[in-house]
């Protein structure tokens, strides 16, 4: 349902921003989502970056329902995904002038970038919780010093290293 009424209001939304929205209005109507698990193996999936094939796409699912409940937790309730459901820019821009509208300071980017804290620390409380959601901590990828590693991460995904250098220093570059 939440698909139509999102089309008649807003019909050139990005799928990310739309199957966000689904998920959210799922859980609220009472539907247990299971894509979060998928997600959570996979933290490397892009946010904004829809999969094209159906049997990869759980974790986009995943992200982006964790996201807009993040999002719904810390930035107006259910009044930010109806904000968002009825702006007519698109994405990310969709969610930077809805926040604005609603009188927030942050971006979309900060919202992103407070996300990926609460997904890597998932916490009951404080500003990197989710409410109503039990989320298991993403996958971390470990490594000892030294250690020399290339990888590609998608716009908007992320990858979570945790090493140690015992007591020598560490470079990292992008």
């Amino acid at each position: 349902m939440q698909h139509a009424t999102h089309f008649a209001t807003d019909p050139s939304e990005d799928s990310w921003v739309n199957e966000g929205l689904s998920e959210v209005a799922a859980e609220l109507a009472g539907f247990a989502r299971s894509a979060t698990s998928a997600f959570v193996l996979a933290p490397a999936t892009s946010l904004t970056a829809w999969a094209q094939d159906i049997s990869i796409s759980t974790a986009n699912y995943g992200a982006v329902n964790l996201f807009f409940a993040f999002l719904a937790t810390h930035y107006g309730g259910n009044e930010i995904l109806t904000t968002i459901a009825r702006e007519q820019k698109d994405g990310i821009a969709s969610v930077d002038a809805s926040l604005a509208s609603m009188g927030f300071a942050e971006t979309a980017n900060d919202v992103y970038a407070d996300w990926l804290v609460a997904n890597y620390l998932s916490t009951d409380e404080g500003p990197y919780r989710y409410d109503g959601h039990d989320v298991p901590p993403v996958k971390n990828l470990y490594r000892r010093a030294p250690d020399s590693r290339t990888s590609n991460v998608r716009s908007y995904g992320a990858e979570y290293l945790v090493t140690s250098t015992g007591s020598g220093r560490m470079a990292v570059s992008f």
